[in-house]
């Protein structure tokens, strides 16, 4: 599903890959440099040539969301942008940024994943070699054991006796700094491996949260949607799918500036984190619109929870105590629906969707169930 809302000047991208665009969509992020000098030349010719038309920065993210659309690798990108062409829309700098973390942000996470794999095999490779060194230090300390132990057994004599202990000695403390070495190349390779692993985690969580609000972002969403979707067909449970939209948002920046604008995202993301719970998702869907995914969750008891989430938020008041302002309540409008077997992702989203603009139309800070 395609749409564009104008809000604050930001133009939030409502998209949603289906089961079948996901194939086009992953390969769409790797971007291909085996296509040729006067292939590329020329793409890159056409893209800057639509970026001077649209009067778009020529700012390297901006280049590459161009570049992928003459290149059609991206479907999904290129309807979008084709839309905006169609209805003559503004490319703004916000809308700029949408398209990239939407469409081409996913190559970031390729790029880490790539790189730590490459890290971890380096330290799968040290270790192998250690473990080799040390195995042919054993080795030659058991062959001189042995050797020493033919040339006692062959001898028996007194001094064969004091030289065979004097072997064993030498070759013992061999053997405990062969031993001593591995401990110490082992504790260094966990060691090094741990911190992968931590900053993989830590990269992962990140590139699932919105950085503004701290709850989950659209890709996460996204990503949980299509998993609900499939888990609710296959085993019959129930699902919701709730959008929700800051009412007059674009009053709350153009009169009280963005950062005002901004604590009233975190406070709505908030009031949204805080009542869901269990297998429950709140994401930021995207400028000013949020997104519950509440699995196992039947219509009638989804709307009992979006009701408290709306009127929780609804009963706050965006507040400056060091300088004594009050900037009034912040109210959300809300669309329900429930997973309906055999519909697509696609299609859920767009019933909430259409649910949610006629909560908005019919008076806003409310919340509509979709047929």
């Amino acid at each position: 599903m395609y749409g564009l809302n104008n809000n604050d000047g930001l133009l939030v991208i409502k998209w949603f890959a289906v089961d079948s665009q996901v194939n086009d969509r992953v390969q769409g992020f790797k971007m291909v440099f085996g296509e040729g000098k006067n292939k590329a030349s020329s793409l890159a010719r056409q893209a800057m040539e639509l970026m001077d038309l649209h009067d778009i920065p020529a700012a390297p993210p901006n280049f590459t969301v161009w570049y992928n659309y003459v290149s059609e690798r991206v479907p999904d990108l290129k309807k979008v942008l084709d839309q905006m062409i169609v209805e003559d829309k503004a490319f703004s700098g916000g809308f700029n940024a949408e398209v990239y973390e939407t469409f081409i942000g996913y190559a970031r996470e390729s790029a880490l994943v790539q790189e730590t794999s490459e890290k971890m095999q380096g330290q799968a490779q040290q270790l192998l070699t250690t473990i080799d060194d040390v195995s042919g230090e054993i080795k030659g300390v058991s062959s001189s054991i042995k050797e020493s132990l033919d040339s006692f057994t062959e001898e028996g004599s007194l001094g064969g006796i004091e030289s065979f202990i004097q072997s064993m000695m030498l070759e013992t403390k061999r053997f405990q700094k062969a031993n001593s070495d591995l401990q110490v190349r082992l504790e260094q390779s966990s060691e090094e491996i741990e911190f992968l692993q931590h900053n993989l985690q830590k990269a992962e969580s990140e590139s699932n949260t919105d950085s503004l609000t701290g709850i989950a972002n659209r890709k996460k969403f996204d990503c949980t949607l299509l998993k609900e979707v499939a888990q609710a067909g296959q085993e019959g449970q129930p699902l919701c799918l709730a959008i929700g939209d800051i009412d007059h948002f674009k009053q709350f920046n153009d009169s009280y500036g963005h950062p005002v604008g901004d604590q009233v995202l975190k406070l709505v993301a908030k009031a949204l984190f805080t009542n869901i719970k269990g297998g429950d998702l709140a994401a930021r869907y995207g400028g000013e619109e949020f997104a519950i995914i509440l699995p196992n969750t039947t219509l009638e008891n989804g709307y009992s929870l979006i009701e408290t989430i709306r009127e929780t938020i609804g009963n706050r008041r965006i507040r400056n105590k060091q300088k004594d302002k009050d900037f009034g309540n912040v109210t959300l409008s809300l669309g329900l629906a429930q997973y309906v077997a055999g519909e697509t992702p696609a299609e859920l989203l767009e019933r909430a969707d259409v649910a949610l603009y006629n909560a908005k139309g019919a008076g806003r800070n409310q919340t509509f169930k979709a047929a």
